[in-house]
This record gives C-alpha cells, sequence and structure tokens, in this order.
C-alpha cells in the first residue's frame, strides 16, 4: 500500500526522496498521484492487473531515473511481497522476479541499501519472495528446483484456516516464479508521462 507513514515523517525534507509504486484504491486510499507528499515525492498508484512488464516499465521510467538523479548515500526498499498474484489482499499480478528486478537495478545507484520486507499475507509467495531477494543481496545461487530439505520446508508451511486451497507445485519445489508479463496499459503510460514532467 501506500508509504503513507514514510510520506508524513519525511515531509518537507529535501534530502528524502521517495517514490512509492501503490494499488489504487485500496487502503489507506492515499498516495493520489497528483500528491506532492515531501516535496521528493513520487507516488504511483496503479490499477489491479499491474504485470511484470508494466513494473519493468515503471523501473526503467521512473524509479531508476530519478533515483539515479538524486544521487542517494543510502537507499531503503521496501519489498512488498502482497504484490504478488497469489496474495489474497490484493488485485496485483507480479511475480517475484519483479522485486528481484528493482533490486538488482538499484544496488549499484548507492554504497549503501537497507532491503526491508513488509506485505505480504500467502506465506508461501512471502517466504519464497524475501527468499530469494537475501540470495542475490548476500551472492547466494538458487538451486532450481530446491532440494527436497528446501521443498519440506515450504511443504510444512500451514495456511492455517481460511479454507484457501493449497498452492500449486511450483511454489512448492521452486523459489523463482515464472514471469507474469501483460499488457503495458495506457493508464500506466499515463502516469508514468505525468510524473515525468514534475
Amino acid at each position: 500500500h501506500h508509504a503513507d507513514g514514510v510520506e508524513a515523517a519525511f515531509a518537507g525534507d529535501p534530502s528524502v526522496l521517495m517514490i512509492s509504486i501503490h494499488e489504487e484504491n485500496r487502503w489507506p486510499f492515499s498516495g493520489l498521484i497528483t500528491d506532492q507528499g515531501c516535496g521528493n515525492c513520487f507516488n504511483l498508484p496503479v490499477p489491479k492487473g499491474y504485470n511484470d512488464t508494466e513494473a519493468r516499465c515503471t523501473l526503467h521510467r521512473l524509479i531508476l531515473p530519478r533515483v539515479t538523479a538524486f544521487r542517494p548515500d543510502l537507499i531503503v526498499l521496501q519489498a512488498g511481497a502482497d504484490a504478488v498474484t497469489e496474495d489474497p489482499l490484493s488485485r496485483l499480478c507480479l511475480s517475484n522476479n519483479a522485486h528481484r528486478e528493482v533490486l538488482r537495478a538499484l544496488r549499484p545507484l548507492a554504497p549503501r541499501l537497507l532491503l526491508l520486507g513488509g506485505g505480504g499475507y500467502n506465506p508461501w509467495t512471502v517466504a519464497r519472495a524475501w527468499t530469494l531477494l537475501w540470495a542475490d543481496l548476500s551472492g547466494q545461487s538458487v538451486p532450481d528446483p530446491l532440494p527436497a530439505d528446501a521443498q519440506a520446508i515450504l511443504r510444512a508451511v500451514s495456511w492455517q484456516g481460511g479454507g484457501r486451497s493449497a498452492p500449486d507445485e511450483a511454489v512448492l519445489s521452486r523459489l523463482q516464479d515464472a514471469p507474469r508479463e501483460g499488457p503495458l496499459r495506457p493508464e500506466i503510460i499515463a502516469r508514468l508521462d505525468q510524473l515525468a514532467t514534475r
């Protein structure tokens, strides 16, 4: 969701650049594209169905140009696993590859990077996304498929009620999702164009 607390905490501080990509018309119903926030604040509310193709476009048209121009001493990346398709509370359609692309692209742009987990209400997709990001950050390779011991850990995870079905076999045997590419919708392009003029 919109980084409303971060935006409020750094309101008026020109030493902070904040970019929030979040689902539109969802709690806390803030972060409109027209909001100025802390001055160096870019809010991109995205429609349901936001996919890997659109996330890549956002990375190259909004995130990388703004971060490169800002020349930060530190990047704090909050990787919300609730943007992954299987999350029950969002209506976004990202694979965990989108998070990896952002991490890999941002890492060389500052001498320090702090990676935070956040969001995510499907225990398998949260565990897989954050494990992949930690592997990238620490330079670890990711076997595909996972060894039997690692698969056993994923298979032992419980949803703890709610009547939800078990995850697909790929979620239990691999860390990396299959890509979830999709159309690059005109409303995404229009919003990125709007932010480019600020």
